[in-house]
């Protein structure tokens, strides 16, 4: 057994990139792929346009917010390596009737999408407010908020049904993960220039969890279209109401518990940073947010399922990054790493049973 204690001493709900809670943009020129969009949407004195760039740690798109005619608006740059699977879901979002506070692509010209420079580019209503930082009614009120959205979601027609799921234990991640640990010190070395940070503590806690989860069966909850990115930057609050649920394009069919369970993860970290919460009360607050998650969608989650469905997606996504770096030889992901294995470690300190 790994001794959790050695590995919860540093950094462990400390301050990470999603614990700052206000939108910054900063003022950009416009570039070649912006000069296309604003093209296509038929704005003709572009000297007009105030475009501003959100600083996100986001590699995958690019999000700027532009001002035209006294309205605000949204744009979103999203690498198309997987288009096809994209399409789908935006064909989703422009079909389906999802919450209020879901915000979705605007639709134009009968599309809610289009391309770019081979980028996908979508369009959105600039909502006003800050990122969650985690108060108590903050906490309570976005998981009220999210457990409606799943409930409209599941509600959706069957026809979705394969749509872009993750697989979860599969053979191909079993040898990637033999590959990651024979090439350990290797994969190491890629994280030096990263907050000085070493995964090689950890590997003893990702084999374990890996052969621990692995083949033991637990109650995932419903099949269903399932919101894949809870976090505390995709929330918009004012005060303590949800203002929007954004990145709308993270849908998934797949058991809605992975989703629910490191999302209920990244929120309530976040809360305990921000409150200073005590160690003896992380239990208390999770079995809360449990609770209230089983009585809004009819489902039968327990602390425990709760900590092996979050792992299993720390899991995922680590190796998600293992194979970046050894398959396609791509570091990009590599900041990322850090923040995973703490909540590997955060997963069984937060769902203690």
């Amino acid at each position: 057994m790994v001794k959790l204690q050695n590995l919860s001493k540093k950094f462990v709900f400390q301050k990470d990139i999603f614990s700052y809670n206000k939108l910054s943009y900063k003022r950009t020129k416009l570039n070649k792929d912006l000069l296309k969009i604003f093209t296509k949407l038929n704005i003709v004195s572009k000297k007009r346009v105030n475009i501003e760039k959100f600083s996100s740690n986001n590699l995958n798109s690019q999000t700027f917010r532009f001002s035209y005619k006294k309205q605000k608006f949204i744009i979103k740059l999203e690498k198309a390596d997987d288009i096809n699977k994209k399409k789908k879901v935006y064909n989703l979002l422009k079909n389906e009737r999802l919450t209020k506070k879901f915000i979705k692509p605007i639709i134009l010209k009968d599309r809610n999408y289009f391309i770019i420079n081979k980028k996908l580019v979508s369009i959105y209503p600039f909502i006003n407010g800050k990122l969650y930082k985690g108060t108590k009614n903050q906490l309570f009120s976005s998981v009220r908020e999210i457990t409606k959205l799943f409930s409209t979601l599941a509600k959706t027609k069957k026809k979705y049904k394969g749509l872009n799921s993750f697989n979860y234990f599969s053979k191909k991640e079993n040898n990637l993960l033999y590959s990651f640990f024979k090439n350990k010190n290797k994969i190491n070395n890629k994280f030096k220039s990263t907050e000085n940070f070493s995964i090689l503590p950890y590997v003893p806690l990702i084999i374990f969890e890996w052969k621990r989860l692995k083949r033991k069966k637990f109650y995932k909850g419903p099949i269903q279209l399932s919101y894949t990115d809870i976090h505390p930057h995709n929330i918009i609050m004012k005060g303590n109401n949800v203002q929007g649920i954004l990145d709308s394009s993270s849908i998934r069919f797949m058991p809605a518990g992975y989703s629910l369970a490191y999302g209920s993860l990244k929120l309530l970290r976040q809360h305990i940073y921000y409150n200073k919460v005590e160690k003896k009360d992380f239990t208390y607050i999770a079995k809360k947010i449990v609770k209230m998650i089983n009585l809004n969608l009819k489902t039968n989650f327990t602390l425990e399922m709760f900590k092996d469905l979050a792992v299993s997606e720390v899991l995922r996504r680590i190796l998600f990054i293992i194979n970046s770096i050894l398959v396609k030889r791509d570091d990009t992901l590599n900041h990322i790493m850090p923040l995973l294995v703490r909540n590997l470690v955060e997963c069984r300190l937060v769902f203690r049973c």
